[in-house]
């Protein structure tokens, strides 16, 4: 379910161009930490566990993200419980390690098993679970704490328990949220073997919030959607998913970052890859997936945004990367990776690309990245700090947190320690997150032991293992700081900003104005301050010499181009303004070019709207549209023919010179047969004329309306036929919401309506998929039909879903259902459908709690539970939802309107005209 943004490339390509040009006179810039503070936010609560000496407590594994209501949050794990048998501790059965292919007992084929990957029986409440025993269930517990003046003061928003064998199995790091609220988080499914429904891969979740309140708990891992998905490449055998990061760009991209085991086999089945090095170099990789937007991060559906990364190069392990502040769209990575057996660093920058270069089939559309081998070098001796974590900043440079430095970059390439922070390093696996309002970056750690149950082999159960049983004063290999009481297991926050010093003047656009009436403008420009507080104002006058300026606003302190704007009034109509952008920071003052526009007459043009054609026939039709005269005599026309150079003008006439919009349909005739024609509304007063906006429409065939014109006649915000013969495009005979084919829809069956054929799907993953539009959100009041012929019956077949909004569907007994998301059924139809060999057009409307559900034709509504449907940010979907769709679907239509039954019977009537 890839949902593809539009993207304005013309005025990304300026603005990337104005962001180079910013990050070359940036480079010179000192970058400080100013104002730095650090704080401890959570200790860990104290445990005496049974020897009456231990403190037996873990707090790590930090994440931070800020609500949509600018509240600051972190997560992060705990641990409490004993840490030996004798104090009551219990280890994993040895049947439930049997299942990672390990086991204490030395038997052939298994692996020897370190106790400290075992984080079982540790106290915490946990959800039952079929597998294991109910007296032993134990688990760590995720805690989520809030702050809303900036992380002085917080309080614990939620706690999660979560049942894992290692701290690993879950973290919060990955977790963040989508501007909707929307909470993602990571787990990883590989280390829940126990739980056999849980797919051992990569497990992304969503917490959707409804009306302001979250759910108790989070889905059942198993639940559908909880695997992440990608688009391409089934050799994959697996993934794990350590970062997610929404890019800093315009496009409303996201990344995921981690790694990808390949089957060992070659093929796209068996046995996973066990090392980096299988089928000569292809197991195990670096993998980076990138979703479209925050709709389908929320839905799972993510495409591969990245080549795999040759092994010998670069073997996989945990990395990051950052966005490079020079509108090139790269991305700098950093790798902490393995090389001759000993862990060192690596850094890389990713090159932005399109088309060809990304790995097949849909990346090409959402973009993809290749890592730049000459690139690959080594920034410098960093000690292990866990994860790697980077922060692009809205200063332009790139942070990078360590346990024994933190530096920054301006090029991508050079790194500079970063004077003022206190210390010079973070503490253990530091998150970071930088508030836009103000520029304070917060920065998340872990202060103690890394593992403080780490390293116990001791005997258990009957049996011997190696160690000396129960330590008190050491424990082997020189880990388990649980029997240390001062240990301070705690989470931290360091708080600061970033001062600029040696910089450039701003970079400054003046840009045309907008909005132009006879006594006001909008004007517009850029200004890139360059990494130091800047304001701006413009000038304006009727000669260059101006005479006026706006008000000076703050332009931020970043280094990239930003967008500006003033609003003025009391010009005079019909007069020549002269404007230019001027923005000051410490440096210096930066005029910009000087612009002009021309007031309009006294008064203001028409407003003008061309709706579409209604009443069409063989030989004529009714055009639609309003006029608003805005205060003036005015009047209009249509124009109309069969190109958009029109050709014939109706008659004009009186609009009147009222404020308000009046419509003004006009009948034309005289038309030929099935033939298409454009047409646009034209209106004119003493200020001005205004044309309207192209529409179209096709004439009937002579021997009556066919389905298709019954259909536009009806005005639907989207129709989509799927008779396309190739290609990923599901086009819109509206022209606004194409669809994209995903996952291998076959195109070219036979379809439901004469010279039209129709799409096949497969019911496991194909779907067509149009991005959210405000057409499409149709609130409480719509209507959704289509021609379908399941392939399989006795199963849920998805056939139309507005994801969050409500979604048609076939369930086991083949009746139709209207169900609102994460609520439950609206209405059933008392019939449902019991062939595989014909279509079958089925239609549900919705007036507010009138609803309606129709097949081939006919009124067959049942059992109505009325539930408000509300708009959403998600995409439409056809073929898939509460079950992949299995058949041919053919003829999908929606409207903005609850259609009479009268109309839903013309339209099945019309099939075969």
């Amino acid at each position: 379910m890839n949902m593809l943004l539009s993207r304005r490339y013309g005025a990304f390509a300026f603005l990337a161009l104005l962001l180079v040009m910013s990050w070359s006179e940036a480079s010179a810039q000192t970058v400080s930490a100013t104002s730095y503070t650090k704080t401890t936010i959570f200790t860990a609560p104290t445990v005496v566990c049974g020897d009456g000496v231990s403190n037996c407590r873990f707090s790590e594994w930090t994440g931070t993200w800020f609500m949509p209501d600018g509240s600051l949050m972190t997560a992060f794990v705990i641990a409490t419980g004993p840490a030996s048998p004798s104090q009551g501790r219990t280890f994993m059965p040895e049947t439930y390690l049997h299942l990672f292919g390990v086991t204490e007992n030395g038997t052939p084929g298994y692996t020897p098993w370190e106790k400290g990957y075992d984080w079982y029986g540790l106290n915490g409440g946990c959800p039952p679970s079929p597998s294991l025993p109910s007296a032993t269930q134990k688990c760590t517990e995720i805690v989520y704490r809030k702050s809303i003046d900036g992380g002085i003061n917080w309080t614990t928003w939620r706690t999660d328990p979560f049942q894992g064998l290692t701290t690993a199995a879950y973290t919060p790091q990955a977790t963040i949220a989508l501007p909707d609220g929307t909470l993602i988080r990571r787990v990883n499914g590989d280390d829940l073997r126990w739980q056999t429904t849980t797919p051992q891969t990569a497990l992304l979740q969503a917490l959707i919030p409804s009306g302001g309140v979250y759910p108790t708990s989070w889905p059942a891992l198993d639940a559908p959607g909880q695997v992440v998905t990608t688009s391409a490449d089934p050799s994959i055998c697996k993934y794990q998913i350590s970062r997610i990061r929404a890019l800093n760009d315009s496009t409303g991209r996201y990344i995921a970052m981690g790694q990808a085991w390949r089957y060992a086999s070659g093929g796209t089945s068996g046995a996973c890859a066990a090392s980096a090095t299988d089928l000569s170099g292809t197991g195990i990789r670096n993998l980076l997936l990138v979703a479209a937007s925050a709709a389908d991060v929320e839905a799972g559906n993510w495409s591969i945004g990245m080549p795999y990364v040759s092994s010998t190069t670069l073997i996989p392990n945990e990395w990051d990367a950052a966005q490079i502040a020079d509108g090139s769209g790269d991305l700098l990575a950093l790798f902490r990776t393995t090389v001759s057996g000993a862990t060192v660093r690596r850094q890389a920058r990713l090159r932005a690309e399109t088309g060809v270069n990304c790995p097949s089939p849909t990346n090409g559309t959402i973009g993809c990245w290749v890592l730049d081998q000459a690139t690959l070098g080594n920034p410098g001796n960093l000690q292990h700090s866990g994860h790697p974590e980077l922060l692009t900043t809205q200063e332009g440079v790139i942070i990078e947190f360590a346990t024994d430095r933190v530096a920054y970059t301006s090029d991508g390439s050079s790194w500079t320690t970063l004077s003022g922070f206190t210390g010079g390093k973070t503490d253990y696996y530091p998150r970071s997150i930088q508030d836009s309002t103000n520029g304070d970056i917060y920065v998340f750690g872990h202060v103690g032991c890394d593992d403080p149950y780490a390293g116990y082999e001791v005997g258990w159960g009957g049996r011997s293992y190696t160690g000396t049983p129960d330590p008190v004063t050491a424990p082997p290999n020189g880990k388990g700081c649980w029997q240390s009481s001062g240990v301070n297991q705690s989470i931290t926050m360091q708080k600061f900003r970033l001062a600029v010093s040696g910089g450039s003047v701003p970079a400054v656009t003046t840009m045309a104005a907008s909005g132009i009436s006879s006594t006001g403008a909008t004007l517009n420009g850029t200004v890139n301050p360059n990494g130091q507080a800047t304001t701006y104002y413009f000038q304006y006058g009727t000669t260059t010499s101006y005479g006026t300026n706006t008000t000076s606003t703050s332009a931020g302190s970043g280094s990239t181009a930003v967008a500006e704007s003033a609003n003025i009034s009391g010009l005079a109509p019909s007069t020549l303004y002269h404007f230019r952008l001027v923005a000051t920071n410490a440096t210096g003052t930066t005029n910009g070019l000087d612009q002009s526009f021309t007031t309009s007459a006294s008064g203001t043009a028409p407003t003008v709207v061309t709706n579409p054609a209604t009443a069409i026939t063989a030989s004529a039709a009714t055009l639609n549209g309003t006029v608003n005269p805005n205060g003036a005599a005015t009047t209009y026309y249509y124009q109309y023919g069969t190109t958009t150079g029109y050709g014939t003008n109706t008659a004009s006439l009186s609009a009147g010179s009222g404020t308000a919009a009046v419509s003004v349909p006009v009948n034309i005739s005289g038309l030929a047969a099935s033939t298409l024609y454009h047409f646009r509304l034209v209106a004119s007063n003493p200020t001005g004329t205004t044309n309207g906006l192209n529409q179209s429409f096709t004439t009937s065939p002579s021997g009556g309306t066919t389905y298709v014109q019954s259909v536009l006649n009806s005005n639907p915000v989207a129709y989509w036929r799927l008779g396309e013969a190739s290609g990923t495009t599901a086009a819109d005979q509206k022209g606004v919401n194409p669809g994209t084919y995903t996952n291998g829809v076959v195109l070219g069956a036979a379809g439901a309506v004469p010279g039209n054929t129709a799409a096949t799907f497969d019911g496991t993953n194909d779907h067509v998929v149009a991005a959210d539009s405000a057409s499409l959100d149709t609130g409480d009041i719509f209507t959704a039909e289509a021609w379908i012929k399941p392939s399989l019956l006795g199963r849920s077949n998805t056939i139309v879903n507005k994801f969050g909004s409500y979604f048609l569907y076939l369930d086991g007994a083949n009746k139709i259902v209207l169900y609102k998301p994460s609520v439950g059924p609206i209405a059933t139809s008392t019939t449902g459908i019991s062939d595989t060999t014909s279509f079958h057009h089925v239609a549900v409307t919705k007036n507010g709690a009138t609803v309606k559900i129709y097949l081939d034709g006919v009124d067959v509504t049942g059992t109505v539970t009325n539930r408000t449907v509300v708009n959403s940010t998600g995409g439409l979907y056809i073929g898939s939802g509460g079950g992949y769709f299995k058949g041919v679907i053919d003829e999908v239509a929606i409207y903005n309107t609850a259609l009479s039954a009268s109309t839903i019977a013309a339209h099945y009537a019309a099939r075969n005209n």
